[in-house]
């Protein structure tokens, strides 16, 4: 049996980092290319934190299926076979 669950505990604390960098990130563009003569406002809602958390959540949930499935039909016993000739 796979270990489910592991991703659910380290998946928090990279993503509350990922979310603080973008935030950095987006202000030090938006000083950056904001002139004298306009202003470039940058708004991030709080939805679009749960879409883009749900976003990578579906992601890794899809490849973690598909891995799983390819990984249940490796032959292990043949690959070890194979190496010993």
């Amino acid at each position: 049996m796979m270990a489910r669950h592991e991703g659910a505990y380290t998946c928090p604390a990279p993503a509350a980092l990922g979310f603080l960098l973008g935030n950095v990130l987006l202000q030090s563009i938006k000083d950056e290319f904001s002139g004298g003569s306009f202003v470039i406002s940058a708004v991030i809602y709080p939805r679009s934190y749960l879409i883009s958390a749900l976003s990578v959540i579906a992601v890794t949930a899809l490849m973690a299926l598909v891995m799983s499935r390819h990984i249940r039909r490796l032959d292990i016993v043949e690959g070890l076979k194979v190496q010993d000739e």
